[in-house]
């Protein structure tokens, strides 16, 4: 029935798309409305702070810095962390410590948690369902 698929988005909408064996004919299994995320004035400065390090550290090498999870769906709570994907290409382990290291110290500048997950944009398993929900319901940086 459904052979390759893949997420696209189309007029504001995030949909899954799947093409039959026959190649030629494609069927919508999923769409999502984007959902802006409930955040407050000091935590979009304090995203933006953290991007721009980021940002700053990497530059063309960062692939991807998103904020997912249930701050991202616009489920979370006013206690929840931020969980924020951060993807950069050729990542050694002293990088990886060092972006955990910038997300503690705004933590404890802010009183914000932010949850990094950082992943080398090389190896990370699109097919992961982490990966996965990312792609669904990630909000750029």
């Amino acid at each position: 029935m459904g052979g390759r698929g893949a997420w696209i988005r189309d007029n504001g909408c995030t949909l899954r798309t799947e093409w039959h064996t026959d190649n030629e004919t494609r069927r919508v299994v999923f769409c999502r409305y984007p959902v802006t995320p409930r955040l407050s004035p000091f935590e979009q400065t304090t995203l933006a702070a953290f991007a721009e390090v980021v940002r700053r550290r990497f530059g063309a090498r960062l692939a991807a810095l998103e904020l997912f999870g249930s701050r991202a769906r616009g489920e979370g709570r006013d206690d929840s962390d931020l969980d924020l994907l951060v993807s950069i290409r050729g990542l050694s382990r002293t990088e990886r410590h060092q972006v955990i290291d910038d997300a503690a110290d705004l933590t404890l500048e802010t009183g914000l948690v932010l949850s990094p997950l950082v992943v080398d944009a090389d190896t990370f398993g699109a097919e992961l369902p982490l990966a996965k929900e990312i792609e669904r319901d990630g909000v750029p940086l």
